[in-house]
C-alpha cells in the first residue's frame, strides 16, 4: 500500500447479515434502506427518485430533508 492511497481490502456480503428492518423513502415510497442494526442518522440520496433524506435508524422512518449548504 502506497502512502496516502486508501485500499478497501474487506467486502462485506450483505446477504450474510440480517436486516432487522427497512425504510422506505418519504418522497416516492420506493427507495428502500436496509437497517442492519444501525443507530443515528444519516442523509443519502434515494437509491430511486434520487432526492436527499434523512435516514432515522433509532426510529425507523426517514425525512425530508433540503441539502446542506456550506460556506467556504
Amino acid at each position: 500500500m502506497y502512502k496516502g492511497e486508501l485500499v478497501i481490502e474487506d467486502i462485506v456480503d450483505l446477504n450474510s447479515l440480517e436486516a432487522t428492518d427497512t425504510i422506505k423513502c418519504p418522497y416516492c415510497g420506493k427507495g428502500k434502506i436496509y437497517v442492519y442494526s444501525a443507530t443515528g442518522m444519516v442523509s443519502n440520496p434515494c437509491g430511486v427518485c434520487g432526492r436527499i433524506a434523512l435516514w432515522d435508524f433509532d426510529h425507523h422512518t426517514a425525512y425530508k430533508a433540503n441539502i446542506r449548504k456550506f460556506a467556504s
